[in-house]
């Protein structure tokens, strides 16, 4: 962390770079006067600007050429998101215009441009955040799903941490307890003393459990969930990748092996952002790019959130050993023949059926149209159950169980529903914490040797210190604000 110990004047543009917008804002922190103000402003010697009230004014460089104009404000620490005196200039958003004020205060008064998350390190050093409010601030700007956005904002509140505050409250129970045995078992007497640590068990194993069981599942999928379409060479992945979207995304063609790699657009559904992965089709090739492609679509397959296995109800179905999938899409469902060969192939492949019938005006989810779940669209979009020996009828408009854009979400919903843990330090503190309490209540219930018990006391405090950021391995402060972006 030795490039965020360095004192001084930082500036940073602290808003998105990627394309022009409207406004944009360039950030100082640490100034330990305000005389640069006077300089850019061109306001008089004798101007200070009073604490959280917005200045409009225009401003100059050295040559009184005009750098733009726009409002400033002026932040008093300790008062401020850093901690330090800073300001805030609200400025036109071409990154031209921010990225030549950086530069000049930079030149003209030895400023320093700042690191990645320079200003939210300043912030946890002069305690205006924890770091489980780091670490809920790095979830928000980075969040790609709605479980994301709100796991960051129950730890930036200070949701999690209040009960991690509640278990070291009750740790530092048990330790005095302990500690009084030791010392002063003669004075106060063993049993007043062993009654109080059973209650205080109790109240530990209670919440410790309850914050183990958020740990559970996995929650890469959560944080970045991705849905992936696979099946064999021009069994209609493509087709059906772009009609997902409502957009010609992918090329279509007749010949096998079109798609060699990836590619992938974010569909939203009910307000959340989810990765659409078309990958390369399935087949026995020796071609040296289409064999690696074929690599990462099980490499795909394997790692994401939903799998959907499409299918040509027409062609002979491709070797799915080793693949797994939450749902199957039957293309060319418009074409005469296609119940017996759907029933031919259900005999054997086992699973959730949906039905595709080709090109639509809309993306998923549509009402009245788009590839799947349509009210009134006859047998496209019905859902059919894959168990062994269900009947599958394809005689009439059948009307849909739920849309695949439904299943989808309702699986989200599901694992999402536990409220899960999302910050993978927490999740492995915790785990550490709960294996060596049941390992200390285990020697507890054997044992009354305050020396050992002792022993498990300490490692639960080192565990508890780390969780609520009282001690951090380097390697994780790196990590953390690594991530950040550079106005952060």
């Amino acid at each position: 962390m030795t490039k965020y110990n360095q004192p001084g004047p930082i500036v940073a543009i602290s808003t998105g770079l990627g394309e022009k917008s409207a406004l944009g804002i360039v950030r100082v922190s640490g100034c330990k006067d305000l005389s640069f103000l006077n300089h850019i402003t061109k306001k008089p010697v004798s101007f200070s600007p009073a604490p959280r009230k917005a200045y409009f004014s225009r401003f100059y460089d050295s040559k009184n050429d005009t750098l733009d104009e726009g409002l400033f404000i002026f932040f008093k620490g300790p008062e401020s998101f850093t901690g330090e005196d800073t300001v805030e200039f609200n400025l036109h958003g071409n990154p031209l215009i921010l990225n030549n004020f950086c530069q000049y205060l930079v030149s003209e008064f030895g400023f320093r441009l700042a690191e990645p998350g320079e200003f939210s390190f300043r912030a946890l050093q002069n305690e205006k955040l924890n770091l489980t409010q780091i670490e809920g601030l790095d979830l928000i700007l980075n969040a790609n799903s709605g479980f994301g956005l709100k796991a960051g904002t129950e730890l930036l509140n200070n949701d999690v941490f209040k009960s991690y505050k509640e278990l070291k409250s009750l740790f530092l129970e048990i330790k005095m307890s302990l500690e009084i045995l030791i010392d002063f078992s003669e004075d106060v007497g063993e049993e007043e003393i062993f009654k109080k640590l059973d209650g205080v068990h109790g109240r530990f194993s209670k919440l410790i459990n309850k914050l183990f069981n958020r740990t559970q599942g996995n929650i890469e999928h959560l944080l970045s969930p991705s849905v992936s379409l696979f099946g064999a060479t021009n069994a209609g992945k493509s087709t059906f990748f772009n009609m997902l979207l409502g957009d010609n995304r992918a090329i279509v063609s007749n010949i096998h092996g079109t798609t060699r790699d990836y590619i992938s657009e974010f569909i939203y559904l009910n307000g959340t952002s989810f990765k659409l992965i078309d990958t390369a089709g399935l087949r026995v090739t020796h071609e040296e790019v289409e064999t690696l492609g074929i690599e990462r679509t099980y490499k795909i397959n394997e790692e994401s959130f939903f799998k959907i296995f499409v299918i040509n109800p027409f062609d002979d179905l491709v070797d799915y050993e080793g693949l797994l999938f939450d749902a199957i899409v039957f293309t060319h469902a418009d074409l005469p023949g296609v119940d017996k060969k759907i029933q031919e192939i259900s005999k054997t492949l086992r699973g959730e059926y949906y039905l595709s019938s080709g090109p639509k005006s809309g993306p998923m989810g549509a009402e009245n149209s788009g590839p799947i779940g349509p009210k009134k669209n006859g047998p496209m979009g019905a859902t059919f159950s894959g168990s062994i020996g269900a009947a599958f009828k394809f005689d009439g408009p059948i009307g849909p169980e739920t849309s695949l854009e439904n299943k989808i979400f309702e699986k989200y919903q599901q694992l999402t529903s536990t409220n899960p843990i999302a910050i993978s330090r927490h999740r492995d503190v915790i785990t550490d914490i709960y294996e060596t309490f049941n390992e200390y209540l285990s020697t507890y219930g054997e044992t009354r040797d305050c020396a050992i018990l002792s022993s498990y006391a300490n490692r639960l405090g080192a565990s508890l210190d780390e969780l609520i950021g009282v001690v951090s391995p380097q390697e994780v402060l790196d990590s953390i604000f690594s991530n950040f972006c550079i106005g952060k």
